[in-house]
C-alpha cells in the first residue's frame, strides 16, 4: 500500500519534495519507494531527472489500476472491521431513471443470510455516469442501460423491458396495429407523436 499510495501521488505532483510533503516523510524516502516498486514490476513508471519528472505510457496505465486498487483495499479493510464488530454493511448501488422500479424493489427485498445486517443504498445517475462511478470507486454496484464498452467493466443482463409510446386518442398512429420508428420521426407529412419501439437491455 505504501509503494502503491506513493506512486499515485508521485503521478498527480510529478515532483518528489511535495509528495515527501504530503506523506510527511523525506524526500529519498520517496524516491527509495519508487526504485523499490519498479524493481518489483521490472519496468520504469516515471522517466526522471533533477529538472523533470515525467510518467512513462506504463506508468499511466499502472497508476490508472492502482488507485482502484488502493480504493479496493481500503473498502475490504473497512467491510472486514464492519463485521468485525457486527456493524452495519452498507452495498452502494448506482441505478439508472429508466430503471424498472419493480427490479428495485426486489432487490431491495434480498436478504442475503452472510449478511444480516447488510443496508443497501440507492443513487441515480444516468448510465454512462454510473460506469465511471462504478470504476472509480463511488457505488459498488450499478444497474444501467447501455453501458460503455470498457475492459475493466463486467457487465451481466439481468431483464429486459420494453419502452411503451404515450399518444391522444386522435393521434393518427393511435389506429395503426404497429408502429415503427420511422413512423415515430418528427418531420412534414410525418406525425408528431415522440416515443420508442423497441426493447432495451437493461444490464
Amino acid at each position: 500500500m505504501r509503494l502503491l499510495i506513493t506512486a499515485i501521488l508521485l503521478a498527480e505532483e510529478l515532483h518528489f519534495s511535495r509528495v515527501a510533503e504530503r506523506l510527511h516523510i523525506d524526500q529519498s524516502t520517496v524516491s527509495r519507494r519508487i526504485d523499490e516498486l519498479e524493481g518489483e514490476l521490472g519496468y520504469l513508471l516515471f522517466n526522471r531527472n533533477h529538472q523533470m519528472v515525467e510518467l512513462t505510457e506504463a506508468g499511466r496505465k499502472f497508476v490508472e489500476d492502482a488507485r482502484l486498487g488502493v480504493l479496493h483495499i481500503e473498502r475490504a479493510v473497512q467491510s472486514g472491521r464492519a463485521a468485525n464488530q457486527d456493524a452495519d454493511l452498507v452495498l452502494h448501488i448506482g441505478r439508472s431513471p429508466y430503471t424498472d422500479p419493480f427490479l428495485i424493489t426486489t432487490l431491495l427485498s434480498v436478504k442475503v443470510p452472510l449478511f444480516p445486517q447488510l443496508k443497501i443504498e440507492l443513487s441515480q445517475q444516468f448510465s454512462y455516469d454510473l460506469a465511471y462511478e462504478v470504476l472509480a470507486g463511488g457505488v459498488d454496484l450499478a444497474i444501467v442501460t447501455e453501458p460503455p464498452d470498457s475492459k475493466r467493466l463486467t457487465t451481466l443482463k439481468v431483464t429486459e423491458a420494453p419502452f411503451y409510446i404515450a399518444m391522444p386518442e386522435e393521434d393518427e398512429l393511435a389506429y395503426e396495429d404497429s408502429v415503427s420508428l420511422d413512423m415515430l420521426r418528427v418531420g412534414p407529412g410525418s406525425s408528431s407523436s415522440a416515443g420508442c419501439t423497441h426493447r432495451c437491455t437493461t444490464q
